[in-house]
């Protein structure tokens, strides 16, 4: 009878020393998005679960991610998805590789995008602009072997340049 009264003890007081301290704060894991962005990846959450082969699902997540400052998860979502033919899934990719300074990695999954939207019709000019613009941005710091880690100016510098002066053509006549 007394060893479970002493385990009890032992129990009720392990859980006052293990219990959070009150003053800590939670917060929600994409704090970078507003209740209606929150819901709408909940909602693709339950989707991506239901059909994980999905690749809109999967892109929108993705994209959402980004938005809420989570490109792991964003990649976490689309890795799976690498061999499909559909350009989000390379484009996501590479702009989750870019939020993580992963240029080289970032460029691979743009010739990935660029492949794929070549035998995509899904592919609208509008993106083939949107690859074009990135392509050429990253193509120079990967040239030149530019690594964010090493010289972070210098590799902003190049993507800045490659972005400036951005003109998309118009419909053609």
């Amino acid at each position: 009878m007394f060893r479970i009264l002493d385990v009890l003890a032992l129990a009720l007081v392990a859980l006052v020393l293990l219990m959070p301290k009150p003053g800590i704060k939670t917060k929600a894991g994409l704090d970078g998005l507003d209740d209606a962005q929150r819901a709408r990846s909940a909602d693709l959450e339950r989707l991506r679960t239901a059909r994980p082969d999905d690749v809109g699902v999967a892109a929108a997540l993705a994209d959402l991610y980004l938005r809420g400052h989570r490109p792991e998860w964003a990649l976490q979502t689309l890795s799976p998805l690498e061999g499909q033919p559909d350009h989000r899934v390379g484009l996501g990719l590479a702009m989750a590789h870019a939020d993580r300074y992963e240029l080289a990695e970032a460029k691979r999954a743009l010739d990935l995008a660029s492949g794929a939207c070549a035998k995509d019709a899904g592919c609208t000019e509008p993106e083939r602009a949107r690859l074009a613009l990135f392509h050429r941005s990253f193509d120079r710091v990967v040239a030149d072997g530019v690594r964010f880690d090493d010289d972070p100016h210098r590799a902003r510098a190049l993507i800045l340049e490659g972005l400036h002066n951005a003109r998309v053509p118009g419909p053609p006549p």
